[in-house]
């Protein structure tokens, strides 16, 4: 019994090491980095693939040059049939109309 313990254990160390191996993380910094992400988002997804977030606040939504990058993006992932589902502040779904 001691022995069938040990592989057990064994086995999940094992198994969290190739998880730990597989972790990555990335860091995006102001609206440049907004920019690059959600690029990525659109170059890495397929037609019919969706994508969850959190909404911008309506401070950041009032800058004209988020709300145009916004409104682009959204035109370019609706044309490639990306499903996206936002969670975001009701102020700021009532300035997007």
């Amino acid at each position: 019994m001691e022995n069938d313990a040990k592989k057990v254990i064994a086995g999940l160390v094992d198994l969290q090491k190739g998880h730990l191996e597989n972790q990555e993380a990335k860091v995006y910094v102001g609206f440049e980095g907004w920019k690059t992400l959600y690029n990525e988002i659109l170059n890495n997804l397929k037609p019919g693939d969706e994508y969850l977030a959190f909404g911008i606040g309506p401070e950041e939504f009032a800058d004209e040059k988020i709300q145009i990058f916004f409104k682009n993006f959204h035109l370019r992932r609706a044309e490639k049939k990306v499903v996206a589902k936002i969670i975001m502040k009701p102020e700021t779904k009532k300035l997007d109309g």
